[in-house]
């Protein structure tokens, strides 16, 4: 997974971006699969890094880049000291560790345990099913570090999360799944190719900004190296799943994976109320402002930017950009979720 919803739009890293230094020269070509763990042993985070711990003294105002809370860049929180502003950082960090930590455990680990013991009934090659195990073993580890960081904040700060029971990329993805009774299981595949191929920079951007504790730095770091590793693996994935897709499953192919990508860029909206109501500020205001944060407008954007490549490599598929029904598509879920 790169990135989370709601957080990272954009690529604006790409000096440091994972998914420019994966290519195929460092892949093991069989059956026309280039595999990008080659080198696995020495570049995995779970093989290569130590834990990441959180600096003495560590302060929350250095939790999170403030341009990517969004909380911290409307007027409603102009004029508040630092202890709300760390304290609103830290929520921001909260939600991007136990995104990560859900998304890794409850899907992505799902589909890589499907691939490697072949019960998803798509035929890959046999490198291909051996490197879902890698796959496993860093989302694993990627869902053990970012809880461990999140429990490192907690002491350190004393500040409660404030997490949503359910995460709104899951309460998207059951809905779609609900209007698509007997393909669930192509849905969540396809889901995962969603959020192991969005583009997010901004992920790299939390590491290379200068706000944030290095402990925090160096685990995003870790996480975006590995997830290289796995956009390039989702991408050959998506083009073997739609070869063997039916007419029917590549009619609801098409028709879910925009629903998807809109899905995966959500925002927490109840959250980020919750937070500025922490703070101080009256639900009105609170309302109001996340309203104009997160505008149907700003969710579409949010998903096409975010999700370019994802986009490019499905259209290449089939002869639909998907782009253009990417609006039609935000609107549906976006009026779904703001009814709830």
């Amino acid at each position: 997974m790169c990135g989370t919803n709601g957080l990272f739009v954009g690529c604006p890293a790409l000096s440091f971006c994972p998914l420019a230094k994966v290519d195929d020269s460092d892949c093991a070509e069989a059956d026309g699969y280039k595999s990008p763990f080659r080198q696995w042993d020495e570049r995995a985070a779970v093989r290569t890094s130590p834990r990441r711990l959180l600096s003495d003294g560590f302060s929350t105002l250095a939790s999170f880049p403030e341009a990517l809370v969004p909380a911290l860049n409307h007027a409603v929180s102009d004029g508040i000291d630092e202890t709300d502003r760390g304290y609103l950082k830290a929520q921001q960090l909260y939600r991007y560790l136990d995104f990560t930590t859900r998304l890794e455990h409850l899907v992505v680990n799902k589909t890589a345990l499907g691939i490697a013991h072949g019960t998803i009934r798509i035929d890959v090659p046999d490198q291909m099913r051996f490197d879902a195990y890698y796959i496993y073993v860093d989302e694993a580890y990627h869902a053990l570090f970012s809880e461990d960081l999140a429990r490192q904040v907690r002491s350190a700060s004393g500040i409660i999360p404030n997490i949503a029971a359910t995460p709104e990329f899951m309460v998207v993805l059951d809905g779609v799944m609900a209007h698509h009774p007997g393909y669930e299981n192509l849905i969540e595949l396809l889901f995962v190719a969603v959020s192991e191929t969005l583009i997010t920079g901004n992920l790299v951007e939390v590491a290379r900004s200068g706000e944030v504790d290095d402990g925090i730095a160096d685990s995003v770091r870790d996480h975006a190296t590995d997830e290289g590793r796995h956009h390039s693996y989702f991408r050959q994935f998506l083009r073997i799943l739609w070869g063997q897709l039916s007419p029917a499953e590549r009619r609801v192919a098409v028709d879910v994976y925009p629903k998807l990508v809109v899905g995966f860029t959500m925002p927490e909206r109840t959250s980020t109320v919750l937070d500025l109501i922490a703070i101080g500020v009256s639900r009105t205001d609170a309302e109001d402002a996340v309203d104009e944060l997160f505008s149907e407008t700003a969710v579409r954007e949010a998903a096409l930017r975010g999700a370019g490549r994802s986009l490019d490599y499905f259209a290449d598929l089939q002869t639909q950009d998907l782009r253009d029904v990417i609006e039609d598509q935000t609107e549906t879920v976006f009026k779904e979720r703001t009814r709830s």
